[in-house]
């Protein structure tokens, strides 16, 4: 059929491992956040998605050939609402992930993904399961009980990080009061961005071709026209805030300018993640798909314990993080068996 000719490289065991890759890069990628000093975030966003949209165009160069034979425009033509959706789902993911960078930045990796992990995860599932559909070779019932494991794993995580801030909290009841009302704003904010980045999900699951949808796009035509609509909305928001705040020559010509080189490297791991796991989006199902990429939670709670966002934490802080991280590893092994059984 259509979809295997276009992944005839790929088994369903290096599709796996393509999309877990991808969790990696994505969390990899938002460590230059701890990084940029004084260089405002909308530049950081603006050479992200420059570099992302030239890592795809690169992409188109190798593999156009392969993966569209007959051209872009060919593929394109007769479905150009649809073409424009996919890149409107592209813009509202970057709105949304810009939503949830100001918010990591201001607040920390951990923080960011105690809130938006478990409500991300459960509107994944629906989503996924409404819009993208299952294969039928795949077992739905190890499917959910995968999920279910993932979200749970999710909530032990935020738990681990609940109790780790809140033992730190002792030290000053007014410093807990004013972290309460920090805690509802974060979730308005995080709730605000899940919402936007669904476009995304939609976009890529509707606009990629599969089995159970054939008349999308080719995997590689879908991914460029994402970035096309994520570069015009990191251009619009950088162009508006920097003009805002008078600090487009900080952006362009800094004194240092390796927060520079952090974004466009970011830009190659971020759409190069993004790629990784469209490809293999056929192969896997929407559902078991946007399930892996959950996992890039845990890559997020690991990177901040690296960066000592633990540090001084309780023992039974410690013990349900490593909880979590376990229950990731077992939803993760079940996945792969509804895959293959």
């Amino acid at each position: 059929n259509e979809h295997r000719e276009e992944t005839v490289e790929l088994t369903i065991g290096s599709a796996i491992f393509l999309t877990l890759l991808a969790t990696f890069l994505f969390a990899f990628w938002y460590q230059a956040l701890k990084h940029l000093g004084e260089y405002p975030l909308a530049g950081f966003v603006m050479w992200l998605y420059i570099s992302s949209f030239i890592t795809i165009l690169a992409a188109c160069r190798v593999l156009g050939a392969h993966d569209m034979p007959e051209g872009i425009f060919q593929e394109i033509q007769g479905k150009e609402l649809a073409a424009f959706g996919v890149c409107l789902g592209g813009a509202a993911m970057t709105y949304g992930l810009i939503v949830s960078l100001i918010h990591m930045k201001e607040y920390g990796m951990i923080a960011n993904q105690a809130i938006s992990g478990t409500a991300g995860a459960i509107l994944g599932v629906i989503l996924t399961f409404v819009v993208g559909g299952l294969s039928p070779d795949v077992s739905l019932a190890m499917v959910l009980a995968a999920a279910a494991v993932l979200i749970g794993a999710s909530v032990i995580l935020q738990y681990s990080g609940m109790i780790k801030t809140g033992d730190r909290k002792k030290q000053g009841e007014n410093e807990s009061q004013q972290n309460m009302e920090s805690l509802k704003k974060q979730n308005k904010m995080l709730i605000f961005s899940n919402i936007l980045m669904m476009g995304y999900s939609i976009a890529y699951m509707l606009g990629t071709r599969s089995e159970l949808h054939p008349k999308g796009f080719p995997a590689l035509l879908c991914v460029l026209l994402l970035a096309i609509g994520s570069l015009f909305a990191a251009l619009s928001y950088a162009a508006v805030s920097l003009t805002r705040h008078h600090q487009w020559r900080q952006a362009l010509i800094p004194p240092n300018r390796i927060p520079i080189y952090m974004a466009l490297g970011a830009g190659i791991c971020h759409y190069g993640g993004n790629l990784m796991q469209i490809y293999a989006l056929p192969l896997l199902s929407a559902p078991v798909s946007n399930l892996l990429l959950k996992t890039s939670s845990l890559w997020t709670y690991l990177w901040g314990v690296v960066y000592g966002e633990y540090k001084g934490a309780v023992l039974k802080s410690k013990i349900f993080l490593a909880a979590g991280i376990g229950a990731y590893a077992v939803g993760i092994l079940l996945l792969t068996y509804a895959l293959y059984c």
